[in-house]
């Protein structure tokens, strides 16, 4: 059985919040969302809305390919 995309996706939320040393309340209000939506998304892999996404692309800066689970590359490639 192949583990899906929102779970890689939450596992690798959750590895770069560890590696960066922070909280999970600090980094849920840092990138501007709630404890609860933060908690879904590394727990669950929910909370699909792209605008997250975005943000967690851009504070982490890893791609969002690497943080879906499509690519094991975490760099951002063709950005401006």
């Amino acid at each position: 059985m192949s583990i899906s995309t929102l779970e890689v996706f939450g596992k690798r939320f959750r590895e770069l919040v560890d590696a960066k040393g922070i909280s999970k309340t600090q980094c849920a209000k840092e990138i501007g969302i709630s404890y609860k939506t933060f908690d879904d998304m590394s727990t669950y892999g929910k909370g699909k809305r792209i605008r997250i996404l975005l943000r967690l692309v851009k504070y982490f800066n890893v791609s969002s390919d690497y943080l879906l689970g499509l690519s094991y590359d975490k760099t951002i490639k063709g950005t401006k």
